[in-house]
Formats: C-alpha cells, structure tokens, sequence
C-alpha cells in the first residue's frame, strides 16, 4: 500500500499502473489482484484506510466525555487537525477521487463509492452522538459530512479558494477549525 501510495500520488489514478506499483514494492503484479482484487480497490484501500486508522487511534487514545465540554472541544479541535494532516499529506489522492466523480472514469465512482468513506461517517456519527445528552437538531452523520468536505476542500482546493496571499496556511486552518467546531456545536444546547 505504501508503494501504490506513492505511485498514486505521484501519476494520479489514470496515470498509475498496476505493474508500476508492483515493481516499487518488488512484488508480482499478479499479489496485488490476489489481494486488493482490482487498481481501483488498491486506490479505495490506499486513500480510506490511513483515515480509518486514524479514527480508530484516535478514539481509543480520547474517550468520549459528554460531561467534560472544554475536553470534549480540546479532543475535537485536536482531531480536525489530525484530520487536515492526513489530507494535506495526500491531496492528489483525494482530488484524484473528485475527478473520478466528475468523469466517471468507469473503475472508480468517485467518492459516492467508496465503503470506507461512508463507514467512516457512520462512526464519527456515532461519536458525535454519544457525546450529546439530547436529541441532535441536526443529523450527526450530515455533520461528519459537512465537517470532512469542509476540511477537505480548503486543503484540495486550496490555490483556488485562497490564491491572493491574504491568509496564511495557519490563519486558513485555524479558521477551517473554528468553522467546523462551530458547526458541530449547532447540535449542542446554547451555553
């Protein structure tokens, strides 16, 4: 996964090949289909399961804490910034998954396609509820959703949205942050 990461990044989805990504791993082609099964599983693999992970970490190393707001808000801008990590270090991946949906290259649906994706925002759904004591006024998963493109873009698109120079790359996160927390707090009753 390492390799096709790397050959991903390098030449985008269409540009990669299998073979390529073989030779960078010193493995068979033929391990990479007994394996992933498919180039756009191995792509699929390669972007989701690095957020999955961690997600995954993440949680285990900070528990939920209902009771706790000023953590609770600490453990959530911390994970934002995690989240904007990952994707900063891999935004041709992710913009290689975009234009797969606007071309529908055939192999690859885009991100509509993509399991790990939605899995990921059942269980930042799940997360988030549990951190709540009523009912959400807005559907937690559509937060986790708004919440990641929000992230996403800002990074991915990042030349087109900020081109001018005005802001620098800390006053754009931070103020991504401050969005997103804000947006997640709408569930939240007003302190």
């Amino acid at each position: 996964m390492d390799a096709a990461l790397e050959e991903f990044e390098e030449k985008g989805y269409t540009g990669a090949t299998t073979a390529a990504i073989a030779r960078r791993a010193e493995v068979a082609e033929a391990l990479l289909f007994n394996h992933f099964g498919s180039k756009a599983q191995l792509f699929k693999d390669t972007i989701f399961q690095p957020l999955s992970q961690l997600f995954d970490t993440f949680l285990a190393e900070h528990p939920a804490s209902p009771d706790n707001p000023e953590l609770t808000r600490a453990n959530t801008l911390e994970y934002i910034g995690e989240i904007r990590n990952l994707i900063a270090g891999h935004p041709r991946m992710l913009l290689s998954l975009v234009f797969a949906q606007c071309y529908k290259t055939g192999e690859v649906d885009g991100l509509a396609d993509v399991q790990g994706l939605h899995d990921y925002f059942a269980r930042s759904a799940e997360q988030a509820s549990s951190n709540l004591k009523s009912e959400p006024r807005i559907d937690p998963e559509l937060m986790a959703r708004i919440s990641f493109v929000s992230i996403m873009s800002s990074i991915v698109f990042q030349d087109w949205l900020f081109p001018d120079g005005r802001w620098d790359r800390g006053q754009i996160h931070d103020a991504i942050a401050q969005f997103v927390l804000d947006g997640l707090n709408a569930n939240h009753p007003a302190r």
